[in-house]
């Protein structure tokens, strides 16, 4: 059996949605991209069923603002989902996701890989057009002689964004990263998820937030974690950096290092992060004069984060134009582009959002932003 046929294929399409979902974590069966994947696999499933060979193949194209309504009036959308602000980076996430994934199954004797991808002109390499979301599957035999194949090596960022996706509970992807991190030279402290906020006056100063939901992956507690700031702008001294955390951790900051465009802090917790807990804090500091000049924000990706957030809240309406995200690599490689981002106005302020799941360690983003 040389090729699938269109009716064996839309079969592997649906078995492949199960899986995909199957190997979710509770949490993230339910999420805005679980569900544009179901509506996406199902529309390609459809039209498999309906074609009478594999050349040509009708394909049912989608719009974002499509996509979207289907998904909102999807059987498995959640009531609680902020779905307006939350949506706009979906078909790019999913994109991601799906060039991890694949999928074996058997058909008349001989197995066959499916890999999926979409729904993004850039998740589909190209093909189709920017307006158009659906996704493209590639059958493939899986061979059959005894020599093994080998495949690129995962990367620790690859394999800790695995065991995440492929977790079903909190504990049991903490448990994973523990094992996956014994022995090995890696900050043992993980951020569950950073989320950024960036607040712009008026006058170009600036209120920096970052909330932080971290996990101790390590075998041993932990009591101290270091912080470190950059300035384009020099900032005056003493510089006040605050940190908030539940009663029960009394975490304190001590400076380390204080320069006009350098800080450098540690963050004591009286009550020592024990393996495998967590804790919620947030960090808050004022900078001067940091966003009248120039408009960039860098963030160097120094511990392993499975969910990144920024917002950004510029109270000058007009001020800042088109944004566009440089990332830069360990090894000095760059890739240059323009971010799949929310973007609202209202009451004199122009709001940005941008998350990414699992960032790659060590990279460097910078977000740049023309000023009118």
């Amino acid at each position: 059996m040389e090729s699938l046929s269109p009716a064996h294929l839309a079969e592997g399409v649906d078995h492949a949605l199960a899986r995909y979902v199957a190997r979710l974590s509770p949490g993230r069966k339910s999420s805005l991209t679980t569900i544009a994947a179901k509506v996406l696999f199902t529309a390609l499933a459809e039209d498999l069923r309906t074609a009478t060979s594999m050349d040509p193949v009708r394909r049912t194209t989608l719009t974002r603002h499509s996509l979207r309504e289907r998904v909102r009036t999807h059987e498995d959308f959640p009531s609680d989902t902020l779905y307006a602000s939350s949506f706009n980076t979906t078909p790019e996430e999913l994109a991601g996701l799906l060039e991890k994934f694949k999928f074996e199954d058997e058909w008349e004797g001989q197995r066959w890989t499916l890999r999926f991808a979409g729904p993004t002109l850039q998740g589909r390499h190209g093909r189709g057009t920017k307006e158009e979301l659906y996704l493209l599957v590639d059958p493939r035999v899986v061979p059959t002689d005894s020599a093994p194949r080998i495949d690129a090596p995962l990367t620790l960022t690859d394999r800790y964004r695995e065991l995440w996706l492929a977790s079903e509970s909190l504990s049991a992807a903490l448990r994973a990263t523990q094992t996956l991190f014994a022995g090995l030279n890696v900050l043992k402290l993980i951020y569950l998820e950073e989320a950024i906020t960036l607040e712009i006056a008026a006058s170009g100063d600036a209120k920096i937030t970052q909330r932080i939901r971290a996990a101790n992956v390590g075998s041993e507690p932990l009591t101290c974690e270091a912080h470190e700031l950059w300035f384009e702008t020099p900032q005056p001294s003493p510089f006040r950096l605050s940190v908030l955390t539940a009663p029960r951790w009394h975490a304190r900051l001590e400076t380390q290092r204080d320069f006009p465009n350098y800080k450098q802090y540690l963050l004591q917790i009286v009550r020592p992060i024990q393996p495998l807990e967590t804790i919620t804090y947030t960090l808050a500091y004022s900078c001067e004069r940091e966003f009248v000049t120039r408009a960039d924000w860098d963030l160097k990706i120094r511990r392993f984060i499975t969910r990144l957030r920024l917002d950004v809240r510029d109270h000058r309406p007009g001020r800042l134009r088109a944004m566009t995200l440089t990332t830069e690599s360990p090894v000095g490689r760059r890739h240059e582009e323009s971010p799949a981002i929310t973007m609202g106005r209202g009451r004199g302020t122009t709001r940005w959002h941008w998350e990414e799941a699992v960032p790659n360690l060590d990279t460097m983003y910078r977000f740049q932003w023309e000023l009118a």
